[in-house]
């Protein structure tokens, strides 16, 4: 199913392969893993960037001796590079490879055929949520005392925001 971002935070994905070894499964030593963006590369070789390319490293993944089911997991930020119908990639999707190597030294690997989505996530930040003008009598101003927001993009979408605000 597509992968859906949350404004402003990283979102857990997890990749999982099945591996097998001639030597058995108990040997397998490491696990590697990468998810990406399809456009980004040819292959999973594509340079580590947290919009499009995630490269996993052992501490990534998780596997036990007594199994060949592999898992690698990624903290996917909320601006990567959506790939859905609305987005600029919508031709694209997002894939993992992960490779096992083990104890003799021998590598296997393992990749995802068909992607999945990422949804484009339109959100802003908006902070700070309230703004504090004190007691005022009707029809007066708060004077010098003036309260700023600042407005932030919280996703991945690219928006044009037309901003006003009243008291």
């Amino acid at each position: 199913s597509a992968i859906t971002l949350t404004a402003n935070v990283t979102t857990s994905i997890t990749a999982v392969a099945s591996t097998s070894d001639a030597d058995g499964a108990g040997d397998i030593r490491s696990a590697t893993g990468t998810i990406y963006r399809s456009g980004v590369s040819a292959t999973s070789s594509c340079g580590a960037h947290t919009m499009n390319c995630y490269q996993l490293a052992t501490s990534s993944c998780t596997f036990t001796d007594s199994t060949s089911t592999v898992q690698c997991t990624a903290e996917i930020y909320y601006f990567a590079d959506a790939t859905d119908a609305s987005s600029s990639y919508s031709s694209q999707n997002w894939l993992a490879k992960i490779t096992v190597r083990d104890a003799s030294d021998a590598t296997g690997s393992s990749s995802t055929s068909s992607g999945v989505e990422l949804n484009t996530l339109v959100a802003i930040d908006v902070t700070p949520a309230t703004i504090s003008y004190g007691t005022l009598s009707a029809s007066s101003t708060s004077g010098s005392t003036n309260q700023t927001s600042t407005i932030k993009n919280a996703g991945n979408a690219t928006t044009t925001l037309q901003i006003s605000g009243r008291a």
